[in-house]
């Protein structure tokens, strides 16, 4: 996909009073901007449009359901019509047109989709567009707007960037599958694929672009669209929330078996994909606040639609603030806000450069404080925009992070249909990973990545009644110099115990190993060197899973990994090149009543491990058999042995080497 980036001078004359008239203006395109109406600036940077936008405290006019265009004559207050004919002696001809025409006065009654109860919403009824022959002074105008007491608010036309930078076209990554390792896809579509009675808004852009008609992987998708095009933006954002999955052809999606629902950008949008039943609503793009917008979006809430935004690129100024994605109404819901992660050389970590939250304190100060959460944002293999088949390569941009949470709350309600938006964004927000490179604060937060990067298996399990996986699993050495694990308490408020995972070879993978009602548990079968010993080592991985009261578990922690004392005997030891014998000293030494011995072999030879008492009398016979090349450990009980001085010998072809110890009771 190409960035737009066209730099388009249109100088207009403009017939207007004597002061206005032949002012040349140079229309406003930037990068990625889309907009209501075009926008102009004078010399001045005075900016101009032929669209204004008024909401009116009264009922304006009679008018039908589905009608858009006012009869003038008809409205209702004497003192708005003046009003009106003063701005067309001021500035020229207009029409007026409502700017959702199914919104009628007294409809403020909604149902929430997610409990099914009646809700009050905002009343859109009122809401009008105000459409000049020429361009008008923006702030002008909508000031004399204001100062009538029948508006409540007068806006200029919306304007939004589209969150997604393109790379050069030629540039091609097949790597993109990162994205969805990440977040564990297939451990979420384990659990479920999506149900196609979920369905996905996309408020987008769909009208630039040489595409004829919907791609390929969109057609059997769509179960609703009001759309002026079938490429574009619009078409890239759908893809990677619902594009067909399974079907041999171009991409994945984390959607799978979700349903979409494609509308042009903007309020009208919103109020469409409700009433035809979106229960997600993705807006991957930015602006700033708008009144119609944010009511829009309330009402979406109010009605249990749960709306996830872009977080924004590298638009200045960076942090900044974006809109749609910093709306929060306290209890009754906020946007989900959604920052991007790239992947380099193996870390993933937040996008270099893109926009993060100018605030630190999301409880206190939400709108500062708005990213939520992160999803991956970088190469990225994207449907076509231009055609009917095919793909392209994303360099970077939220507008990819922003679907892929959208997606995850529609498999989310696959398996729990009745989550609330509230529901949701505590889900999301708690079973994130905190990767990345900048620190999080003592809530789980931090201002680049919110509550850090989605885990789609570990939200979709927990929707489905399970605990979360368990965070901040460590691991250290306990007093007693075994592997000590803590992690944090799940905050769920029913867990009955955590089980704990271990995984010494490759051939036996992760096993059950223990379990507990605490938050840490020591492995006292595995111990650490001594330092100054030469004890030789092996890596061990531990990982931690909740169990709740009605014995759902959670997915695993996230792993970790550390050196114990010994070898052992893995499948992969044997391509390993020895060069020479060794044996180890024993561990722990004084020991009681059982210690650790451990050797190499170079050569694969008949093999001897004795331990004798201080007078030369065999005590006990360890090992006498034939064995492969390789490392080796065992376990000497000297229980039915008392104190004193050891000797153990080792015999393996023609090395021989003996070591003390010391049994201590």
């Amino acid at each position: 996909m190409k960035t737009i980036t066209i730099t388009r001078w249109l100088i207009i004359s403009i017939l207007l009073p004597l002061s206005l008239a032949f002012a040349q203006l140079t229309q406003i395109t930037e990068p990625n901007m889309i907009s209501e109406a075009n926008i102009y600036r004078d010399a001045s940077n005075v900016k101009y449009s032929e669209l204004e936008l008024l909401s009116s405290r009264q009922k304006m006019v009679d008018i039908r359901r589905g009608e858009e265009n006012v009869d003038r004559t008809k409205i209702q207050s004497a003192s708005f019509k003046n009003l009106l004919n003063s701005l067309e002696n001021q500035y020229g001809s207009f029409v007026i047109k409502k700017s959702i025409p199914d919104a009628m006065w007294g409809d403020t009654i909604g149902v929430n989709k997610r409990t099914g109860q009646s809700v009050k919403i905002n009343d859109m009824s009122q809401i009008y567009r105000i459409i000049f022959n020429s361009p008008v002074p923006i702030d002008q105008v909508v000031n004399q707007l204001k100062a009538n007491s029948e508006v409540e608010y007068a806006e200029g036309p919306i304007v939004g960037y589209l969150t997604i930078s393109p790379n050069d076209p030629w540039y091609q990554d097949q790597g993109y599958r990162w994205s969805f390792d990440v977040i564990n896809a297939e451990g979420a579509w384990n659990i479920t694929k999506g149900s196609p009675l979920i369905g996905i808004g996309i408020n987008d852009r769909f009208y630039l672009g040489q595409a004829q008609q919907l791609h390929q992987e969109l057609v059997n998708k769509v179960v609703y669209m009001n759309i002026s095009g079938f490429g574009d933006h619009g078409t890239i954002v759908a893809g990677v929330a619902a594009a067909q999955t399974n079907n041999g052809t171009d991409i994945a999606s984390l959607g799978w078996n979700l349903n979409l629902l494609l509308h042009d950008w903007g309020v009208q949008g919103i109020y469409n994909l409700v009433t035809n039943g979106a229960d997600v609503i993705n807006f991957s793009w930015i602006t700033s606040d708008y009144n119609p917008l944010r009511e829009s979006i309330q009402n979406a809430l109010l009605q249990g639609r749960i709306c996830v935004a872009s977080a924004g690129n590298n638009e200045f100024p960076i942090p900044g603030v974006r809109y749609p994605a910093a709306y929060n109404f306290g209890s009754l819901g906020q946007v989900i806000a959604v920052s991007g992660t790239e992947l380099v050389n193996g870390t993933e970590r937040f996008i270099q450069g893109f926009n993060y939250s100018p605030g630190t304190d999301p409880i206190n100060d939400p709108t500062n404080a708005f990213i939520d959460c992160a999803a991956p944002g970088t190469n990225y293999r994207a449907l076509d925009p231009n055609s009917t088949s095919g793909t392209v390569h994303i360099w970077s941009g939220t507008s990819i992070s922003a679907p892929f949470v959208s997606a995850l709350v529609g498999l989310m309600l696959s398996v729990n249909s009745t989550l609330t938006p509230n529901q949701v964004y505590e889900i999301i927000t708690r079973t994130t990973d905190r990767i990345g490179t900048n620190p999080y604060n003592s809530i789980g937060w931090n201002q680049y990545l919110g509550y850090g990067r989605i885990d789609a298996a570990n939200a979709v399990n927990v929707a489905n009644g399970a605990p979360s996986k368990p965070r901040g699993l460590v691991v250290n050495i306990s007093q007693s110099n075994h592997p000590l694990l803590t992690w944090e308490a799940n905050p769920e408020n029913n867990i009955t115990k955590y089980i704990i995972e271990k995984y010494v070879t490759q051939e036996n993978g992760w096993q059950y190993y223990g379990q507990t009602t605490n938050t840490n548990y020591e492995d006292v079968y595995e111990s650490y060197c001594p330092p100054g010993q030469s004890c030789g080592s092996h890596p061990v991985k531990y990982r931690v899973k909740a169990l709740n009261s009605i014995n759902k578990s959670s997915l695993p922690s996230l792993s970790v990994t550390t050196d114990v004392r010994g070898y052992y005997l893995d499948k992969s030891s044997k391509n390993e090149t020895l060069t020479e014998f060794k044996l180890f000293d024993n561990y722990p030494n004084p020991f009681n009543p059982s210690t650790k011995i451990s050797w190499q072999s170079p050569v694969s030879s008949r093999q001897t491990l004795k331990v004798y008492d201080v007078l030369g009398r065999e005590v006990a016979t360890l090992v006498d058999e034939y064995r492969e090349a390789g490392n080796y450990e065992i376990e000497f009980n000297a229980s039915n042995l008392p104190s004193g001085v050891y000797i153990y010998k080792l015999k393996a072809g023609e090395f021989v080497q003996n070591k003390k110890m010391i049994l201590t009771k």
